[in-house]
């Protein structure tokens, strides 16, 4: 006898395939989340506390071009892709890969993690943008230490990247 429904055959294992990818991918998006939420967040207070006590902080040489930058489609896609795409990664080979990994052999994670998110804010910002790409730079070393892969720093920092750059965008 035919069953109704031509799929009923492979439905379990399509679902159970599904969920078993569902489950897989949850935790890895959920701490992708919370922690460009939570350097977000700390770049939000940053910049709440500098307007507290009169300091106007800088923004980085990349965000100023960007801003200044009369964009068409082909110049957008550009910017995304080096700056979510291709820049993350290669930053997340250097700084975790290579420098966090070393310092970590020497010296342990209490020590390596401070020291390697310093370096990373240094290169990437002016002395007023230092203290929330220090805390990003943080986030993404525990998030290196948690997992022992760079798929998941790389996806932080991808999304911290491309929230970065849309606000840029829709703010100038």
């Amino acid at each position: 006898m035919s069953s109704p429904n031509q799929f009923d055959d492979c439905a379990p294992d399509s679902a159970a395939s599904a969920l078993g990818a569902a489950a897989r991918w949850t935790p890895f998006l959920l701490w992708t989340a919370a922690a460009a939420a939570a350097s977000w967040g700390c770049a939000f207070a940053y910049l709440w506390g500098c307007g507290l006590v009169g300091v106007e902080p800088k923004q980085q040489g990349f965000a100023d071009w960007l801003g200044s930058m009369d964009l068409n489609v082909s110049g957008l896609a550009a910017v995304f892709l080096l700056g979510v795409v291709l820049v993350p990664p290669l930053e997340e080979l250097l700084f975790l890969g290579v420098i966090y990994r070393s310092l970590r052999a020497k010296s342990g994670p209490w020590l390596a993690i401070p020291i390697s998110a310093a370096l990373f804010a240094v290169a990437h910002c002016s002395v007023s943008g230092l203290p929330p790409t220090f805390v990003t730079g943080c986030i993404l070393a525990c998030a290196f230490e948690r997992t022992g892969s760079l798929r998941l720093p790389i996806a932080i920092h991808c999304t911290y990247n491309f929230v970065a750059i849309a606000v840029t965008l829709l703010t100038r």
